[in-house]
Parts: C-alpha cells; structure tokens; sequence
C-alpha cells in the first residue's frame, strides 16, 4: 500500500467535513487543531449516506468524485481569502494546556495505531471469512462504482446492498487509487479505530469542560480490552462514528445548527453496521428521553436530528427493501440472530460469568474480546455505586449537561450489560457483539465518576494527583497490557475456509501459502479463479482479480463435480480467467473426490497448462 491512499483519505473526509460546516455557517471551535481533527470526524461521519445519495442518483462512486465535491468549497474559501490582500497569514503557535493536551493524545493515538497495525501486519493473511468478503465486496464497488447488487447476486456479495454498504464504499474509492486491496483494509480499519481516540478527546474535553480532563477519556478507549479489535469489519467504522456523533449532540446546546451534523453522522451509523445501527438507535432513543426528564421540554433539536437521520437513512434502506423484499433484508441484516436456536452463530454460545468482565484473558476472540482488567472494572463499579447513590443530586443538578451524560450512559451500561447475558434470555441480543458498546458507555461513565468522586472527597490535591497518577498505571498494566498482547498476537487463518495440514511439526494451510506466494509473484488483478469455492473472495482477500459478481461463473463452479479439465480450461479462458487455483478444500468439503482431481490434474497436463505452483500438501496454481 503506498502513501497516496492516506494522502486521499485524509484530504478527502477533511474536505467533506470542511464544505458541510461550513454550510451550516458552524466554524467555531477552541482552537485550529479542534477545528480540523472534528472536520476529519464530520466527514468521515458524511461520507457514507453522501456516498449513498451519490448512488441513488446513479452518480458513479469514483475517487475524483469525491475528492471534487469535497474541495468545492475549501477552494472557493480559499479563492477569496487570497483575494483579501489587505488581510496578512498568521501562524501562530502557543505551547499552552490545550497543546500540550493535545500532544499527549496524539501520542497515545500513534501509540494505539502501532499496536493496531503491529498485530494487523505481523500476520500476511486476512484472518478470518469476514474480512475476505470485505476484500471482495469493496473490490466490486471499485471496479463498478456503485454498491448496486442485481438480485441474482444478492447472496454472493454479502458487505453490500441490501447490508449496509458504509465501510465498503471507503475501502472501495481506496481501491481505485490503489490495488493492495488486503494492506487498504489492514491499515484503514487500524486508522479509523484509532482515529476515535481523536474524537472522544474533543468530545469529552467539552463534556468535562477540561482538556486534561479529556485525555483520561482518550487514554481509557486506547486501553479497554473490550473495545475493538484490529478484526476487519465494518464495526469499526460504525462504533468510531459514534463519538463525531456525541461531539455534534453536545454541541447543540451551544449552536442549534449542530443538530443538522448530528443528524447525518447519525444517518451514516445507521448505513454502516447493522448491530450498530440498534445499538445507536437505542442510544439516541435513551438520550433524548434523558433530556425530556431532566429539561422537562420535548427536547425538539435533538428530536428534529434523529427525525433528519432516520429520513437520511431510508433512502438505502426502503429501497433496498422494496428492491430485494423482506426475506433477503432480514437475511443479510442478520434478524435471525435474535433467535434462541441460533446462539452458537450470535455468540458463539458464550455464557459471561463474573470472571470474563474482571479480567480480559490473553486467549480471547479475534473480532470481539471481552474482559475489561481488574483495577478498570472496579473502578467502573466505584463510579456505577456512587451515581447511583447520587442519583437525585444529578436530577436535581444545575450542571443539567453533565448529569444528561452520566445517567445516559448509565442506562446504555445497563443495557448492554444485559445484551452480553442474554443467551439466559429466550432471545438473544449478540452477547459476544456488544462488549464495544459496553465499553463505550464504561469509558464515559469512569471517566466522568473519577473526577466526580476525587472533586467530592475532602483530600490534598497533591494526594488525588498520586492516587490519579497510580490508576493511570495501574489502568496501563492490567489492562492495557493484555490489550496489547491480544491485539498483536498471531492469528491463524480461517481453518474452516483453508483446511490445515502439519508439516515437520507446524500447522500451516497450503492454500494460504499458495495464495500468498501469487501475491508476491503474480501481477495483482489478475483474475484468478478458486475452482473448489463458489465465489472468488480469496482471490480479492490476496491482491488478485475477483469475478464473483458472475452468476455465470458461480453456476459452473457449483456444479464443477463431473466436469474435466478441458472443460474447466475453456470455462475460466472464456470468461477472462488467468489462473486457477485447487486446493485441499476440495477434499475437505468433499466437493471433488481424490480420483477427480487427479483426472483434472492430468487433462491440465495434457493441455500443456502449466503449473506455477504446486504444493502436494494441497495447493495448486495453473497458468492460462
């Protein structure tokens, strides 16, 4: 992956955060670096419903696109401003709290990206079935321009219409710039995961009206066990979204036009994930039911946001639904994990006991960890039994704005708490899934219960800067270690996808292995086609080319038993194929029989189609 993507990546959600306050006239801000940190989060939190209002108009989603109706207005400003010749550029900087501040959470941004793209590239592969979807999905978009399905290839392409298409499309517009499609989903979905601890720093700066304040928020997210993993999917757009969301709610009070923000980052959560999309559904339900209480008012500019998001949001959900109907919208949107009988597939059938929340085990899983650390949850129950204590103080607070977030995030810690014990429940709500959630209300509930308790207790300040100093550490070791050792520890490839065998004593997949040797010695492109799966994701998850949008092709590859080589070869030369692949997975799955692919191996040997790899464990690569 080069450095163009990153170039791109930042000036193009800059330019689109830049051009939408700009025209809600919302330019004020503590300081430049605010500014433009909160504008990146703004156009992260655009793009996605701006790219599909692009689609639905049949604009081609094409990087030049974007990057052009993004600039429009920074270029214009910039026109005008140069034009002004009695107005001189300043530059001014002054090491103040703010920028030392800010230096601190910069430092444990890059601190956090490291780790995350530590563990994201000490493997070569991608780690599991979700993140090859995504390669193939996101590589459809780049090369269609549109995240548009046919109905016929609704279930081939699963990260798209009618799911949610968000995190497609970014990596999709990369794509276009770049063809490492495998490090473009291994560094952007490290990048935006971290770019979150940006946007709570600002949030809660403003929350706790502190920028030191504000940093313990950032340093929380950045070592939470349980929040985000580096596993690729879509999550992670949608969860990080959530704090340019918080930070334009807040803000409302201030501004009214920030509801408008709010509104269609709000929106782009809601066309990210789907669990995300309930999740933060319930979290503004809450939210504003919070506000009618303590304001005792309808709380109209809150509720004209939401009204503005789910208006923003249907205009991808009700036409994929009357596109493809309910059964495939439910399908892909995942209802059936609600069900009782299906725990295995929404959680792995896991049961939480007090353990799992008290300590975050270095075992754990690759796309949700869960566990918290022994001195972070404690203080967590600290904070949660002296709200509670409190609880008709904060009712009757004059600080209404802070008590909004803390019972807020009070009720959404309760109610994911019970999300991650609902396998006890005749429905289920994700258990495994929803530990991101938790976390987040656990991060704002300690970070604003620390400050809370240590302003109540009647001690020396020189004592309170030890005790805060200590649980910093504390926090560090118990907690931000074991995150360190899950997040950068080896992850074996998806077993179940790419069979495995043992060899002088280690377990390997001669599938891997033969795919990462085309990535390093194949042009990328190149259609490349896995006869023993219906689809190409492993060609996409490895750099080459992917057909999978072919009902076609599907079609000959799902009935592939019976057919010979000579027909396999003119099949694949027909439609544009430059390689085959057969793998131990046509064994595995007992979609070939061992005689088979000997006779298929042998029609190839009598073509004269060379083998440019072969690896008798079970890997195959043939040259057209």
């Amino acid at each position: 992956m080069n450095y163009t993507t990153i170039i791109y990546f930042i000036l193009m959600m800059w330019g689109l955060g830049y051009s939408i306050t700009s025209l809600f006239k919302l330019n004020k801000f503590n300081n430049n670096i605010e500014k433009n940190i909160m504008q990146l989060g703004i156009g992260l939190g655009t793009f996605p419903i701006f790219s599909i209002i692009l689609n639905t108009i049949k604009i081609p989603l094409t990087w030049y696109i974007f990057l052009l109706l993004g600039f429009i207005i920074p270029l214009k400003d910039l026109y005008f401003y140069i034009r002004e010749k009695d107005k001189e550029w300043k530059f001014k900087f002054n090491l103040k709290k703010i920028n030392i501040a800010i230096l601190i959470v910069f430092i444990i941004f890059f601190c956090h990206l490291f780790v995350y793209l530590k563990g994201s590239f000490v493997i070569e592969h991608l780690e599991d079935g979700d993140p090859l979807q995504h390669a193939d999905v996101s590589q459809y978009i780049g090369e269609y321009k549109t995240y548009s399905l046919t109905k016929e290839n609704k279930d081939e392409l699963h990260y798209t219409e009618p799911y949610p298409p968000g995190f497609a499309i970014i990596n999709g517009m990369l794509y276009q710039i770049d063809s490492d499609m495998k490090g473009i989903l291994k560094f952007f979905n490290s990048f935006i995961i971290s770019l979150g601890i940006l946007f709570i720093f600002f949030f809660m700066a403003i929350l706790l009206k502190s920028e030191n304040k504000g940093i313990f928020g950032a340093f929380l997210l950045a070592v939470i066990p349980c929040y985000l993993s580096h596993f690729i999917f879509a999550t992670s757009l949608a969860v990080t979204l959530f704090f340019p969301a918080f930070y334009a709610l807040i803000r409302i009070n201030e501004d009214k036009k920030w509801l408008y923000i709010a509104g269609i980052i709000s929106a782009s959560i809601f066309i990210s994930q789907p669990i995300a999309a309930g999740v933060f559904g319930v979290m503004l339900g809450v939210y504003w039911l919070v506000g009618v209480i303590l304001y005792k008012n309808i709380q109209k500019n809150i509720l004209l946001s939401i009204i503005i998001s789910i208006m923003l949001s249907c205009i991808f959900y009700v036409t994929a639904f009357i596109k493809f109907g309910f059964e495939t919208f439910a399908s892909k949107m995942g209802f059936y994990m609600f069900l009782a009988e299906h725990k295995e597939a929404a959680s792995y059938g896991r049961y939480y006991g007090f353990i799992n929340y008290l300590i975050s085990p270095i075992q754990n899983l690759i796309d949700q960890p869960f566990g918290f650390g022994p001195l972070l949850f404690i203080t967590l129950l600290v904070c949660l039994l002296f709200f509670a204590l409190i609880i008709k103080q904060l009712y009757l607070s004059e600080n209404k704005e802070r008590s909004h977030w803390i019972i807020f995030s009070y009720i959404i810690f309760i109610l994911t708490f019970l999300a991650t014990q609902s396998n006890h429940f005749p429905y289920t709500f994700f258990p495994s899934r929803v530990w991101c959630y938790m976390a987040v209300a656990s991060v704002l509930l300690v970070s604003m219960g620390v400050f809370i308790i240590s302003d109540t207790l009647n001690i020396k300040k020189e004592t309170k800067r030890m005790i805060f100093i200590l649980l910093i550490f504390g926090i560090l070791i118990t907690s931000g270690v074991p995150k360190y050792i899950i997040q950068t520890m080896v992850w074996a490839p998806d077993y179940n996808l790419y069979p495995p065998v043992e060899k002088d004593g280690n377990i390997y997949s001669p599938e891997v292995a033969g795919y990462l040797w085309m990535e390093h010695n194949v042009p990328w492109k190149s259609n490349t086609m896995p006869l023993c799966n219906i689809d190409d994701r492993s060609s996409a998850a490895y750099n080459m080319g992917s057909q999978t949008e072919d009902k076609e092709i599907r079609e000959f590859k799902r009935y592939i038993k019976g057919k010979t080589g000579e027909e396999i070869v003119n099949f694949a030369r027909s439609k544009n194929y430059k390689y085959i692949t057969l793998g131990l997975r046509c064994i595995s799955k007992n979609i070939l029989t061992s005689n088979e692919i000997q006779s298929i191996l042998n029609d190839f040997n009598n073509l004269n189609i060379e083998a440019v790899y072969i690896d008798n464990n079970g890997m195959f690569i043939f040259k057209l």
